[in-house]
């Protein structure tokens, strides 16, 4: 599994820049982070996490800070049965005072504490050793075009910088923004099909069920 030291060198190798004189390993890192914020706003990570519920309709999921947006709920859960069905009734959520609140409504069950709530949701990607994450949940065969979106990103930033240094060549400029254009499209293109991408997820069954493992499983 790549890291952070992997897919920079990688970047780097691309910019041909290997012993970073002209790039950073700030600048990389940085761009390294916008293209993987782009990923997973296309192509998020599924994530699956229990809230043990307070009394009442309205929840706070203050552990759900990777939350981008929930997929499913599953509630009343319980975690014997053979099979649970998503909930079916209304809820809504948004960010309030730093964490996610959850409400919801026209449920004939009223959460009781103590309960458990399953809750599926979209989560951003972390890449190995970058603002401290300990692990890489981008899947390979995608790496070869993150690092091309990073160098796209890397090498519009030094463009821009070079429109303000003193002396500097136009037409140097002018080609290294039209190298980067070209690889942040090239990546752009990338994340649209991504979005199209059907998401992960039973071939069969209803939508949205969950099958209980066996013990040994």
């Amino acid at each position: 599994m790549s890291n952070l030291a992997a897919l920079r060198g990688r970047v780097a190798a691309i910019l041909g820049d290997s012993a970073n004189v002209r790039y950073s390993t700030d600048l990389l890192d940085e761009a390294l982070r916008i293209a993987i914020e782009q990923y997973s706003q296309a192509y998020p990570q599924i994530k699956t996490a229990t809230h043990t519920a307070t009394a009442g309709g309205t929840q706070t999921l203050s552990t759900f800070t990777d939350l981008q947006h929930i997929i499913r709920i599953y509630y009343p859960y319980d975690a014997t049965a053979e099979i649970h069905q998503p909930y079916a009734y209304g809820y809504y959520y948004f960010w309030q005072d730093g964490a996610v609140r959850l409400d919801l409504f026209n449920t004939p069950s009223i959460p009781q504490a103590g309960d458990p709530i399953v809750i599926d949701y979209a989560a951003p990607h972390t890449l190995a050793d970058l603002d401290s994450a300990e692990e890489t949940t981008i899947p390979a065969q995608h790496f070869t075009a993150i690092i091309n979106g990073a160098a796209g990103e890397a090498a519009m930033v030094r463009a821009q910088n070079m429109v303000e240094a003193y002396g500097q060549r136009s037409d140097e400029t002018a080609k290294l923004k039209e190298w980067a254009a070209g690889k942040m499209a090239f990546y752009q293109n990338f994340l649209n099909t991504l979005v199209h991408t059907p998401p992960p997820g039973p071939a069969l069954g209803l939508s949205g069920q969950r099958w209980r493992l066996d013990p040994d499983d």
